[in-house]
């Protein structure tokens, strides 16, 4: 298999150094255009349309304990690389790429634990795991995932931890004069990042909430807005996430 050509993450400062990118990528709505700091930028490095297979899968990724789902619905080659995936799943829900992350393919116990994934470049020898994750950019989709219905996790800031459910829905052909990877579906914008996770986004969407909060300022200035009204958590644009996914930030 030929493996797809990809993007590249590029190190443009420490979270609060200049750098931006907009908030909930993928999820604008009413004037939604304010920034919000980021230490990593996505740019696209190859010259014309991904390399693919004929096979593609569909998967769905959705962010765990938000209710309702933040998702977003995938479809990408068969032998993209997690590397390749990584990059979708972050352009495509919205996310920045300002922190580590991992994948993780195998069960023990219920949990995912095992036949861990990651981005050995971006660690550079530091290793604090047990076992020694794979690298991201050496193991194919289907590796890994070979039947509808198979899951893996994906895991993004080990600090907010933001858990993600990945699913293989479908394998189908690929089409004609489309360019993948492509989103086919999504639901809610992505939470900003740095808002401290589950808990944290829950309060972050109350204080909004309310004009009362003595830390209403704080956060509108935070985010980068002028009222509560410019972030829409409901809020998800498919042209807007596909051009990220083409084009990058």
């Amino acid at each position: 298999m030929v493996c797809g050509a990809s993007f590249v993450g590029v190190e443009i400062g420490h979270i609060w150094n200049s750098g931006y990118v907009p908030i909930n990528a993928g999820g604008f709505s009413k004037g939604q255009g304010k920034y919000h700091r980021k230490a990593t930028k996505i740019v696209k490095c190859y010259d014309d349309v991904m390399p693919v297979s004929n096979t593609i899968y569909q998967l769905k990724i959705t962010i765990k304990g938000i209710t309702p789902p933040i998702w977003r619905r995938i479809c990408i080659p068969d032998d993209a690389t997690f590397r390749e995936l990584h990059e979708a799943i972050q352009l495509g829900l919205g996310w920045s790429d300002s922190h580590l992350h991992e994948f993780t393919t195998k069960k023990r116990a219920g949990m995912y634990i095992e036949g861990a994934i990651t981005d050995l470049k971006t660690l550079d020898g530091i290793d604090p795991w047990e076992e020694k994750p794979a690298d991201e950019r050496k193991v194919r989709l289907c590796e890994r995932l070979s039947k509808p219905g198979d899951r893996l996790a994906y895991a993004y800031d080990f600090g907010d931890s933001w858990e993600h459910e990945i699913l293989l829905e479908k394998i189908v052909e690929s089409e004609k004069d489309i360019e993948y990877p492509i989103c086919t579906g999504g639901k809610r914008a992505c939470p900003p990042e740095d808002c401290g996770g589950l808990g944290g986004y829950d309060r972050l969407l109350a204080i909004l909430a309310d004009p009362k909060h003595e830390e209403h300022g704080e956060i509108l200035e935070w985010l980068g807005l002028e009222n509560a009204e410019e972030f829409d958590p409901e809020a998800f644009d498919i042209d807007t996430t596909n051009e990220l996914l083409r084009d990058g930030y």
